[in-house]
């Protein structure tokens, strides 16, 4: 079962990953159109910056050639020159590495340089035009101010994306966070109002009805669980009951029994008693809701006691038994969910021993039972859990004592633990959460 802590978390941590998600997926979009926005400005832009520097060169060049009598034109960014002569070896040495930028128009270009290059009439000579843009880049042409404008709104545009895709995740999330409160606040056992009239709008109503249903059935399921557990309990305790009694009463009918008839009179008297201890247990594990349990420190007589139990079982002198009770565990520790765990464990253990010695230790956080048996091979041992896999080889039962255990643990989120070498076994019960 979780603790108020566990669910807390669980809360926090799925409406942390469900707002996350949503957070990434709006920021990724707006990333995304933010950078095509200015990829397509940036493409616009030099579109935009190539055409009208054609169209500048283009203009200067015809307005000269229609009057060749004006002046030459020579400005930072144009110069014009008749021939070579006076043109600088800039200019002069890299003619020929102009290229045809646009044939619909007789320009050229190298570098950032632009060329336009046509002949005078009437045999006046070749008329270069020159448009120079490596140290312009701050020239009106360029329209630098636009562009860090364009950039300046994109990133200003892309930060309230963001601060809206937050608002967006936040806002859609809600729903369904308060849904996942009232879910949490549902108690086992617990009649409660139904969800979907407090979630009657959205896709959050659809998963309310559904989580409605789904009590309904569970609640169906529990009523039926705790008729059977009741009746269960009624059905296997008269019986015990009456073995009990019948010992009893066949104890007392028998004054000076011989020794066969004694130990089977303390076979049926012990048997009885465990039986009636393992319904005891089985009930309480299929009960949803522990019990509050009295304070208990009787261990050392608990431990003596399923010691006993054992050795009526199996009487062998070749397996000695030894008890360790060198501190009590919390006061509120189920002292019958420590008998079967101690019972099926000391069993298992003695099963698979022929010989040498079973110990049994408990202090404040640990209940810890060894043997010197041959071990468990590691084929039979689960790779995720390390505990071992269905049945012994010599064990003569059905492979349930070490379920029950790990029931028993899981219960109250105690941990298990093996140690296990051809010298011999070591389950370890943690009783801390």
């Amino acid at each position: 079962m979780l603790s108020d802590a566990d669910s807390v978390t669980r809360r926090q941590t799925m409406r942390k990953s469900l707002r996350s998600r949503i957070f990434f997926s709006f920021s990724l979009f707006a990333v995304c159109m933010t950078g095509f926005l200015l990829i397509f400005v940036w493409m616009s832009y030099e579109a935009g910056q190539e055409s009208a520097t054609q169209k500048l060169l283009e203009a200067q060049a015809t307005a000269f050639l229609k009057d060749p009598t004006q002046p030459l034109p020579n400005t930072e960014v144009l110069k014009g020159y008749i021939g070579t002569g006076q043109m600088p070896p800039t200019f002069r040495n890299h003619l020929e590495e102009f290229e045809i930028e646009d044939y619909e128009v007789p320009i050229r270009e190298w570098q950032e340089i632009q060329l336009w290059q046509s002949e005078l009439p009437n045999g006046g000579g070749t008329f270069y035009l020159f448009l120079d843009l490596r140290e312009t880049a701050d020239q009106a042409i360029f329209l630098p101010n636009a562009l860090r404008a364009l950039l300046i709104a994109g990133v200003t545009g892309l930060f309230l994306l963001l601060v809206v895709s937050a608002g967006i995740s936040t806002r859609l999330t809600r729903p369904l966070n308060a849904l996942v409160e009232d879910v949490d606040a549902i108690k086992p056992g617990h009649t409660t109002e139904p969800l979907s009239p407090r979630h009657p709008q959205g896709d959050t109503a659809r998963l309310a009805q559904a989580f409605d249903r789904l009590l309904e059935r569970i609640h169906t399921f529990m009523n039926r669980e705790k008729r059977f557990t009741r009746n269960a309990s009624h059905e296997l305790r008269t019986p015990i009951t009456l073995i009990q009694s019948a010992t009893e009463n066949l104890k007392r009918s028998i004054p000076d029994p011989q020794p066969v008839q004694q130990r089977a009179l303390q076979h049926l008297q012990w048997g009885a008693r465990d039986m009636s201890q393992s319904v005891e247990t089985f009930l309480a594990l299929a009960r949803e809701e522990s019990e509050p349990e009295p304070p208990f420190h009787g261990w050392e007589a608990l431990l003596e006691d399923c010691v006993q139990s054992q050795q009526v079982h199996r009487q062998d002198d070749r397996i000695k038994i030894h008890v360790d009770v060198s501190g009590a565990p919390n006061d509120r520790i189920p002292p019958r969910m420590i008998r079967a765990i101690v019972n099926n464990l000391l069993r298992n253990a003695l099963q698979h021993t022929r010989e040498g010695m079973v110990t049994v230790v408990l202090d404040a956080e640990t209940l810890e039972i060894s043997d010197t048996g041959p071990g468990i091979p590691e084929e039979h041992l689960n790779p995720d859990t390390g505990l071992p896999v269905g049945k012994g080889a010599h064990s003569d039962g059905e492979g349930l004592g070490l379920r029950i255990v790990q029931e028993i643990c899981l219960r109250y989120d105690w941990t298990l633990c093996l140690q296990t070498d051809p010298s011999g076994s070591k389950f370890t019960v943690f009783l801390q959460k």
